[in-house]
């Protein structure tokens, strides 16, 4: 069935429930507030409305974007409060750690990965200005022009690996060309710049 206003209104708020509370307290926090229900709600409004499926935003998205809001010894902004994620549980929903980051890998299939190298070639200029925006380089006194060509350097290399297919689906050849296409990039533009645009990125990611 479709869902209802109050459906729509309601969906917003729990997935980010589910999204951020395991992100600063855990994968088990949910677990002490009763939201199986909840969580049941959010699956089956997932995978029976098509709408919301292409509409709803990824845990890692929705807990990233609530981390910028809430950096550990910042001022708080929009009401949000200064929290330390769990370093735990951010690896599990970020792809960070070794395990996560294979099942993600083996999951992909190659037209999805183009789909996305696609779109971030469409959309470059505006991907680079977004993800300095995310670093806060407007307020470290940066360079931003000249970080900005190292950071739509690394993007390029992110969609190129994005179409790198070796044939075998192998994901430890797909590493070996993002750390050779990464010590290119520092010998044309130096470590410390190479650094920046990580930290950029990784803030973007």
């Amino acid at each position: 069935t479709s869902p209802s206003i109050s459906d729509i209104m309601l969906l917003p708020f729990l997935e980010r429930t589910a999204a951020v509370v395991p992100y600063f307290f855990g994968m088990e926090a949910l677990g002490n507030v009763k939201f199986e229900r909840s969580s049941r709600y959010l699956h089956r409004a997932r995978e029976n409305c098509w709408a919301y499926s292409e509409l709803c935003s990824d845990a890692t998205t929705l807990a990233r974007t609530n981390l910028k809001y809430a950096e550990a010894e910042a001022a708080p902004r929009y009401s949000v409060p200064s929290v330390v994620f769990n370093e735990a549980a951010a690896a599990e929903i970020d792809g960070t750690n070794p395990a996560t980051y294979k099942d993600w890998a083996d999951a992909s299939n190659r037209e999805e990965r183009l789909e996305a190298a696609a779109r971030l070639v469409r959309n470059g200029p505006r991907v680079t200005a977004f993800a300095m925006r995310c670093a806060g380089l407007e307020e470290s006194g940066e360079d931003s022009g000249s970080i900005g060509v190292v950071i739509d350097a690394a993007l390029r290399i992110v969609a190129t690996l994005l179409m790198y297919d070796d044939g075998d689906g192998d994901v430890k050849s797909t590493e070996l060309a993002a750390q050779i296409a990464a010590r290119a990039l520092a010998d044309k533009y130096g470590a410390r710049a190479v650094s920046l645009a990580g930290t950029v990125l990784e803030a973007f990611s």
